[in-house]
């Protein structure tokens, strides 16, 4: 990609040089040498454009395969070493399974452990570096504008209440939190009763975007966790394809243990690091 913007340029300019060059000796006439200053400028206002339209997509390109990867890398690499430690745990229960093997069994745990800390350093540093280059995104802001856009599906006898006064700045990526909350969202659509209840608030050191309606409880409670498809390009995304997401942006999704349906979604605070 560089090599061709360079080399682009370079024809450029060494043809912008050529025909000022022969206007100059055939005419001389101040007037074509105008007219053909300009033509040389248009030309290279409009290969800066080109150039900076190829720049841009293949930026998102870049982007789009950097948040597939870190979606994947989350559950395909957590998700195995999860069920493998549970695994060796249980054989250290069984009665049957002689001393000597059990000793084996917990070094083999410690080192799963010390396998598992390395991935999640990893997967937190590829995130820090995310936030670190983005601009702040102010969560209050985004969910109101989400809410917004969904409140014209929702049947007009139902209510829709949205809290999030305070400013809640947080360095993450807006397209992939907006996605998470039209999943949340969805789900107190078509199916949900009664008035529908959004906040966004600072609870220690993260954010929660809280959605509840007045429905009994239609998900057990805990947290949600999706397969990690890496190929969430829409915004229509299901409640556990939201759940990976929110999982790659370092917070999670969940189903509160509440009287009525509420799920709620919890983001790492980063106002710390944010400059306003």
């Amino acid at each position: 990609m560089g090599r061709r913007v360079a080399a682009t340029i370079v024809l450029v300019a060494f043809m912008s040089m050529l025909i000022v060059r022969i206007v100059v000796v055939t005419t001389g006439s101040p007037l074509l040498i105008g007219v053909a200053i300009v033509v040389v400028l248009t030309g290279a206002a409009v290969t800066g454009f080109i150039i900076a339209a190829q720049i841009s997509a293949a930026y998102e390109v870049l982007i789009r395969r950097d948040r597939a990867f870190t979606v994947a890398a989350s559950h395909e690499l957590r998700t195995p070493i999860t069920a493998l430690r549970l695994s060796l745990e249980d054989l250290t229960l069984w009665q049957t399974t002689p001393p000597e093997v059990s000793d084996e069994l917990n070094r083999a745990i410690t080192e799963l452990d010390r396998l598992s800390a390395a991935v999640t350093q990893l997967l937190e540093q590829h995130r820090d570096d995310q936030r670190a280059g983005g601009d702040p995104v102010d969560l209050t802001t985004l969910t109101e504008s989400v809410v917004s856009r969904w409140r014209g599906t929702v049947e007009p006898a139902r209510q829709v209440h949205f809290t999030g006064a305070a400013p809640a700045p947080v360095r993450t990526d807006a397209g992939s939190v907006r996605r998470v909350i039209a999943g949340q969202l969805a789900q107190f659509g078509e199916h949900g009763t009664g008035i529908v209840s959004i906040d966004v608030a600072r609870v220690r050191q993260t954010i929660k975007i809280r959605v509840c309606d007045e429905s009994s409880p239609r998900f057990s409670p805990g947290v949600i966790h999706g397969p990690a498809t890496g190929k969430n390009v829409g915004d229509s995304l299901t409640l556990e394809e939201a759940a990976s997401v929110a999982e790659a942006l370092g917070g999670y999704l969940a189903v509160e243990d509440s009287p009525t349906t509420c799920i709620s979604l919890t983001l790492p605070d980063s106002v710390a690091a944010v400059v306003l």
